[in-house]
């Protein structure tokens, strides 16, 4: 299995993360308003009007009841007094207004209480002790009425700032509520989509991979317990096999062509041949040659496959399609290699009795690690045949399973050993009624 982009899934890890983080952020900032906006308003400011008219009426009472007392020096502290408490109360209010009806209330309330106070000082400057009736109508008249009037405005706009200010808190938290959805809504599609693809593109690759890599261990096992066999059995088996050869020549001699002694001596010599045949396989199986590595490239050894199987595309009305790239050098036997793409290249036409299309193809796969840090060659082979069943694709690179009648079972395996010892792996994927592609891949030999 060709394993995924790493980067591109790092990338894609990174640009949810990013999301993840950025969806947090932006609602503590969201929080952070609310709690700001409700820890920066005192709401004992909208009941300034209220404060103003209890200084107002504190004053007025203080000028009614001392008014015949001006000259008592107690008296004249009240007054001073309680006029200095409204002055600075409605300095209070006016720096605290919010919007600008509630500013202008108060700007109306402070004129009329300008007046007011300049008659206060006007009065408090005096030396009489006493004040006539027509000074004491002045505190009582229409000037009274008219603060009282202009405090219930102001008392009416304080009412429409707060009631504003509630609105604008409301939606502010209707805002929150919606982002605080939102983002959960996102975290939960954006973990739930992290925690997919982290699995699908490296944990489920690096189970396959383990699972890939117990399969090739056990089967290394398995190819060298059966290669001490098939090399002691090979060897037992050549040499009688080759006595047996040579009376089967001399007696062939002696026979006459086209009687039933003759026809039987050459039917036994085919079946010596093919039992030679089946002994060399086991020994190419037992003790494969170590490769000659040399540079060459990777295109070239299934260019030389065309001259070997013509014959077979012919007969077959198989159809090839070959697409190679130019340059890329691999470090490879050119003989053992040629070797391997010929066996792959067979069980493909055999794949297609019939006819069909057979696809050679060399591509490159930039995949770094340490055994290949500047890429992979792939060496396709890929078939249109009818595709392999799942229980044969588990035993299919056993030594000695087969499906073909007459088969040694040792092609696959044979050619797996043949690339394992050139440092690549062999590949392949199939699928039922569509065909097989065979991948073998050899690490680049860019120096």
């Amino acid at each position: 299995m060709i394993p995924p982009n790493r980067p591109t899934t790092l990338v894609i890890v990174a640009a949810i993360v990013a999301a993840i983080i950025w969806t947090e952020m932006t609602t503590w900032q969201h929080i952070r308003k609310v709690k700001e906006r409700a820890e920066e308003v005192d709401f004992e400011r909208f009941h300034d009007s209220v404060q103003l008219e209890v200084k107002f009426r504190a004053l007025h009472d203080a000028i009614l009841h001392e008014s015949n007392h001006l000259a008592s020096a107690l008296s004249r502290s009240r007054i001073s007094d309680c006029r200095g408490e409204l002055s600075e109360a409605y300095g209070q209010s006016l720096h605290l207004a919010s919007n600008l009806h509630e500013n202008d209330a108060l700007h109306r309330v402070g004129t009329i209480l300008h007046r007011y106070i300049e008659q206060v000082d006007s009065m408090l400057s005096e030396e009489s002790g006493t004040i006539d009736a027509s000074r004491l109508q002045v505190w009582e008249g229409p000037l009274s009425d008219q603060i009282i009037r202009g405090l219930h405005e102001l008392a009416l706009a304080e009412r429409a700032a707060l009631k504003e200010h509630l609105s604008d808190s409301q939606a502010l938290v209707r805002s929150l509520h919606q982002h605080f959805v939102f983002s959960s809504i996102s975290l939960i599609v954006l973990g739930g989509t992290l925690a997919l693809l982290v699995n699908r593109r490296i944990v489920v690759p690096l189970q396959q991979r383990l699972i890939h890599s117990q399969s090739a261990i056990e089967r290394q096992e398995k190819l060298s317990s059966l290669g001490v066999l098939a090399a002691g059995v090979a060897h037992e088996i050549r040499n009688p096999l080759t006595s047996i050869k040579v009376r089967l020549f001399t007696q062939q001699q002696l026979l006459k062509a086209g009687t039933e002694e003759w026809e039987d001596n050459l039917f036994l010599a085919e079946e010596i041949s093919r039992l030679e045949k089946i002994v060399k396989d086991f020994l190419a199986f037992a003790r494969p040659a170590d490769p000659e590595l040399i540079e060459i490239q990777a295109s070239q050894p299934m260019k030389d496959l065309l001259p070997l199987v013509s014959p077979l595309l012919n007969k077959s009305g198989v159809q090839i399609e070959q697409e190679y790239l130019e340059n890329p050098p691999v470090r490879a036997d050119a003989a053992q290699l040629k070797q391997a793409l010929l066996n792959l290249t067979k069980n493909a036409l055999e794949a297609m009795p019939t006819g069909g299309v057979l696809r050679l193809r060399t591509r490159l796969e930039p995949t770094r690690s340490s055994a290949s840090p500047h890429g992979v060659v792939i060496l396709e082979i890929s078939d249109t045949g009818q595709g392999m069943p799942p229980e044969i694709q588990k035993r299919l690179f056993d030594p000695f399973f087969t499906t073909k009648a007459g088969g040694t079972g040792l092609g696959l395996s044979i050619a797996s050993r043949i690339i394992e010892k050139h440092g690549g792996s062999l590949e392949f994927t199939t699928q039922v009624g569509t065909g097989t592609t065979f991948r073998i891949l050899l690490p680049v030999a860019y120096s």
